[in-house]
């Protein structure tokens, strides 16, 4: 039996909306700071649907007549929301909890413009990295469908067919997303985007010789990614974003004279080689000398009841001119 889900389509207007969307959607926040918010059961669940201690989020408020509390009601873990953030870009979001807390939408949204709320939320398990462009992406008839719609609405009990081109369902980068594999070969993979991804090298030292979890793989980057924030703090950027979830690179860093495209890479290795999808390799060749490379190599796994990762050497590049000729192909998409 095909699995059947709910698809929330969301449009991404209003200064309200945008303002929800790039505070809940595109940001991350600690367990830690909605914890005193919620009771213990509801607590726990978050904390298992987000091991690594942080969430995504997106909100909603009651609507006219309930109307957008009703349509969020029909949601479930698992079902997909999809962003439409711009008159032809979709981003693509997984439900992992949700529930009505007036307290912690205005924990995370204090400065929402609306008199309604967002206090229907759903926590965001994971999103598609690149933004979905044009209706090629969709079903001719779910996209008839949407293109159509100027609110919030959820379509309930369709399968993935039923709303995504074959081209779509077929790709690494959406089925990474789907399922989240948790080999290494999988990951692997899902990184390829537009058919290619780059190494400095081989991919021995780079794939084959690891063999980590998704879980080890995770808190790797973010132990990396903790580190570049707190070495650009100290350089003297007082704006860091965090945009590793929708961008080709992980961290926007500013000061009051330049922007920084910063690319943060965590290794338990020596790091003499790291893996680069194509969309990374255009980008840091479009913006230099305008970025840097934050280099986290021979970082500490630390076995017990609880994962954990500690120490690191750290290499910054910046700014970081790519050498093409140290680039080389491991991988294709081979179409059938």
């Amino acid at each position: 039996m095909k699995k059947r889900l709910n698809i929330a389509f969301i449009p991404v207007n209003t200064e309200n909306e945008k303002y929800i969307f790039d505070n809940g959607v595109r940001s991350k926040y600690p367990i830690s700071i909605v914890e005193n918010l919620l009771f213990d059961k509801l607590l726990d669940e978050l904390k298992k649907s987000h091991p690594s201690g942080l969430f995504s989020i997106w909100g909603i408020g009651t609507g006219k007549n309930s109307s957008d509390a009703n349509n969020w009601n029909k949601l479930n873990s698992n079902d997909l929301l999809l962003f439409q953030t711009s008159i032809d870009s979709v981003v693509i979001a997984k439900v992992a909890q949700k529930f009505q807390s007036e307290n912690v939408a205005k924990q995370i949204w204090p400065d929402s413009s609306e008199r309604d709320v967002p206090q229907y939320v759903a926590t965001i398990d994971k999103i598609l990295h690149s933004e979905l462009v044009g209706n090629k992406y969709f079903t001719k008839t779910f996209a008839n469908r949407i293109s159509i719609l100027s609110a919030f609405e959820v379509f309930e009990n369709l399968e993935l067919a039923d709303i995504f081109s074959e081209k779509t369902l077929t790709s690494n980068l959406f089925l990474d997303f789907i399922s989240g594999p948790e080999d290494v070969q999988g990951s692997f993979m899902s990184a390829i985007s537009d058919g290619y991804i780059y190494d400095t090298s081989s991919i021995s030292s780079t794939i084959k010789g690891l063999g980590l979890s998704a879980a080890e793989r995770k808190i790797i980057e973010m132990h990396a990614v903790t580190l570049a924030k707190e070495h650009f703090k100290m350089m003297g950027y007082s704006k860091i974003e965090d945009v590793g979830n929708f961008e080709s690179f992980d961290l926007k860093v500013q000061n009051e004279t330049e922007t920084l495209y910063v690319e943060v890479k965590g290794t338990t290795t020596k790091g003499d080689s790291i893996v680069l999808t194509r969309n990374e390799v255009d980008l840091h060749l479009r913006v230099f000398p305008n970025n840097a490379l934050f280099l986290v190599t021979q970082i500490q796994i630390n076995q017990g009841d609880d994962l954990k990762v500690s120490g690191g050497v750290v290499k910054v590049l910046s700014p970081w001119k790519i050498i093409e000729d140290n680039l080389s192909v491991i991988a294709f998409n081979y179409r059938l």
